[in-house]
């Protein structure tokens, strides 16, 4: 399969919000209904929330398959960083329980961010683009679970854990009362730092290998 073909299936091309969330287990979906709730989220984010999710789960499924498939041909120090990141993404990804893998990993990074801004009374324009700063994650369309784990986004290719910095960076600036200013000025940083705004294009000719600037 061709990068392009790969970012395609990941990214949900042409599908609608509506029928991304028919795939969501039904843990998710109220996690989802409680989340708006309780923050009383606008549609723009409820729609980021739910397309990031979409690519959340297609990506470790992704992830997952490359990983099963070519285990032998991965260095030591790749298998176990693989071993140590992608062991409960597949026992829980699809557990449609308290315990699914999306609970904590997803909803859990962005339920943290939204709590500082609750708190801190962050106006709902703010809130918006920081959700999706943590909905942002970019994707690394590899064809082998080595390719994964060389490539200059790791380790913030790893859904989980850009969402885990992300969630946490946002929350910083918040409680140090930046300004919105200040605290896009420092985003823009926080990406440079791990190679995100800066990705060569190794998968693409004129496009960034994740989804932070090639399919904004």
């Amino acid at each position: 399969m061709q990068h392009s073909s790969i970012l395609n299936e990941i990214m949900g091309t042409n599908l609608t919000p509506e029928k991304m969330l028919e795939s969501f287990l039904f843990v998710e979906r109220r996690t989802l209904e409680k989340l708006i709730e309780d923050f009383e989220l606008t549609t723009p984010e409820q729609i980021d929330i739910i397309r990031s999710l979409f690519r959340f789960r297609k990506t470790y499924e992704y992830y997952i398959l490359l990983w099963e498939t070519g285990q032998g041909k991965m260095r030591a120090n790749a298998r176990e960083d693989a071993e140590m990141i992608l062991t409960q993404a597949k026992i829980n990804l699809n557990r449609d329980s308290r315990s699914c893998f999306s609970k904590e990993n997803f909803f859990g990074k962005i339920r943290f961010m939204l709590l500082a801004c609750k708190e801190l009374e962050v106006s709902v324009r703010s809130r918006a683009t920081y959700v999706r700063w943590v909905c942002n994650f970019p994707i690394t369309p590899t064809r082998t679970a080595q390719e994964l784990f060389d490539h200059e986004l790791y380790t913030g290719n790893i859904p989980h854990v850009y969402m885990h910095m992300a969630s946490g960076f946002i929350r910083r600036r918040l409680v140090d009362k930046e300004t919105p200013r200040q605290i896009c000025g420092h985003y823009r940083t926080f990406l440079r730092e791990l190679n995100i705004s800066r990705a060569h294009a190794r998968w693409f000719n004129t496009r960034y290998a994740g989804s932070y600037g090639s399919r904004q």
